[in-house]
């Protein structure tokens, strides 16, 4: 084998992304956004999200850490895929608390509810409102 699985073809090793990273710090007076990099990936986001977590602050970076998690993404995916089949099983015609509308209604929808709220919340306090 002429390369070694971990060196670049120009020799170089390969590095692995930084999960947070501030590349530029943007300028207020030029109007432009601080760009940050999360996990290899670049976004230009802004300073503060809600007026209230900086980028320098000790919350938000890791926030962003975890929202641009892989697994982050794909756990929610499978909430809607989930949330989906929830839907399409459920029984219009049947009583609300009886069988799996029962559970759907007290149970399920209730939890569903409660993480698309909170992963709502994360992706606010990471990317910003606007």
């Amino acid at each position: 084998e002429k390369y070694p699985d971990k060196v670049h073809t120009a020799g170089v090793p390969k590095k692995k992304p930084k999960v947070f990273e501030i590349i530029d710090r943007g300028s207020k007076l030029l109007g432009q956004q601080p760009t940050v990099s999360v996990r290899g990936k670049e976004f230009q986001i802004c300073e503060k999200s809600l007026f209230i977590f900086s980028l320098h602050g000790p919350i938000r970076p890791k926030v962003l850490a975890f929202v641009g998690w892989a697994w982050f993404d794909r756990f929610i995916l499978f909430l809607i895929a989930l949330n989906s089949i929830g839907l399409a099983v459920y029984e219009h015609r049947s009583d609300e608390n009886q069988g799996f509308n029962g559970f759907y209604n007290n149970v399920l929808d209730v939890w569903l509810t409660v993480l698309f709220t909170l992963e709502c919340i994360l992706k606010v306090i990471a990317w910003g409102f606007i």
